[in-house]
């Protein structure tokens, strides 16, 4: 399959992929803020249920680790969620004081239904690729996400979890 990036010298061709994956990582951002709106959650909120949809069920706690957020945060954001029917706390299978975080799979067809035509446009785009080409595509995402998800964890780990609230000293005045 002849490309538009095929005669590009590599230096071009890495320098593109790289804006390209900016590119998707900022649409993604403004896909999800919308599909957010449209469900009644605010970015945050959003940004939550879909690192539900990769992790599965998981603590408050290891839910905090991998966003960011302060413990306290992801509380609000849970209870919002809750509240909305999205998600359910259940007792931990080993220890019923302990609390997991699931999905409910009510709500989550109305999500689905708001990404349904980018995931159309996205498997027409894919049918114009071979079985070897997608395999590469596939295994260049695995490999970027675990990336990603490693740099993130090394960054979180000398962050102070988010708040959302300005430190100590910070802001006007």
């Amino acid at each position: 399959m002849a490309s538009y990036y095929g005669a590009m010298e590599r230096d071009k061709v890495l320098a593109a992929l790289n804006w390209e994956s900016r590119r998707t990582a900022a649409l993604l951002g403004v896909l999800n803020r919308a599909v957010g709106a449209r469900l009644g959650l605010n970015p945050t909120d959003i940004d939550i249920l879909g690192l539900l949809s990769v992790t599965g069920t998981i603590t408050p706690k290891r839910l905090s680790e991998i966003s960011g957020l302060g413990t306290g945060t992801v509380t609000l954001v849970i209870d919002r969620l809750e509240k909305a029917g999205f998600v359910q706390r259940v007792p931990g299978p080993k220890d019923r004081r302990s609390i997991l975080i699931e999905l409910l799979p009510g709500r989550q067809g109305e999500a689905a239904g708001l990404y349904a035509q980018v995931q159309q446009a996205g498997e027409q785009l894919l049918a114009e690729y071979d079985d070897r080409d997608l395999t590469l595509i596939s295994e260049y995402l695995r490999r970027s996400n675990d990336m990603l998800r490693d740099t993130t964890a090394e960054l979180l780990k000398s962050t102070p979890p988010s708040t959302g609230r300005q430190p100590s000293g910070a802001g006007p005045g």
